[in-house]
């Protein structure tokens, strides 16, 4: 009878003891997570002040930070939100006349949202978050990753929905999008005009239409995956 009370002892110090370190294992990873945030937010800032003091000129007493960010300008790593699938876009763009410091929509709730939110009018870079067991940890793991101190997470605002950043397209087909996607007309083909009365009776053969061309169909956003698959390695 000693020797079971002996070994369900050991095995619950065995149970609480990988407990402790499953434990740690995941807070370190979390803090590793938040440092790259950390990093990738500095890589993007540094990158959009570099830009700006390129293109600044005597007529604009402020910085003109670039309108979006391309992949190239970071050849040897592109900066990441770990905390966000790969599968989500890389960069949203606040729009004109929005001087806000933070997204109206700083938790990821859709596939279309991206991993980072820019403001070209401010030089503002944020990371959005997941959705946390409650309101109250997901706005810490906010703040943590941005560095901020809100007291509570922005309300979404329809004037301030953030515009998908457009990259450089390989090809014409790029260039096509959801709402400006034109329907192509179909040719001008038609059927052959009736024959002449002079003309021998003779059963002419049938010529149908060509069918009207597809409509152009808009290239779906690059994913953060599909990004860094891009970059050459090394």
């Amino acid at each position: 009878m000693r020797l079971v009370l002996d070994s369900l002892i050991a095995l619950m110090l065995v149970a609480i003891l990988c407990g402790v370190l499953m434990h740690q294992r995941r807070q370190d990873r979390a803090l590793a997570d938040l440092q790259l945030v950390h990093e990738s937010l500095v890589q993007l800032k540094e990158r959009a002040f570099l830009q700006a003091a390129m293109e600044s000129d005597e007529e604009h007493t402020g910085p003109r930070y670039p309108d979006r960010l391309k992949p190239e300008w970071f050849p040897q790593t592109l900066p990441v939100n770990v905390l966000v699938d790969q599968h989500h876009p890389w960069i949203d763009l606040a729009p004109p006349h929005d001087f806000a410091q933070h997204p109206p929509d700083p938790v990821i709730d859709g596939p279309e949202q991206a991993g980072f939110w820019y403001n070209p009018n401010n030089g503002v870079f944020r990371a959005r978050v997941t959705p946390q067991i409650t309101d109250r940890q997901t706005l810490k793991l906010y703040n943590q990753a941005n560095g901020s101190a809100l007291a509570a997470l922005p309300l979404n605002n329809a004037d301030r929905q953030p515009l998908a950043m457009q990259l450089d397209p390989p090809g014409p087909a790029m260039h096509a999008s959801p709402t400006h996607a034109t329907t192509a007309q179909p040719s001008d083909s038609r059927l052959p005009a009736s024959p002449e009365p002079s003309t021998p009776a003779a059963t002419p053969h049938p010529i149908s239409e060509d069918p009207p061309d597809p409509a152009p169909t808009a290239e779906p956003r690059p994913t953060l995956k599909s990004l860094r698959s891009a970059q050459p390695s090394g």
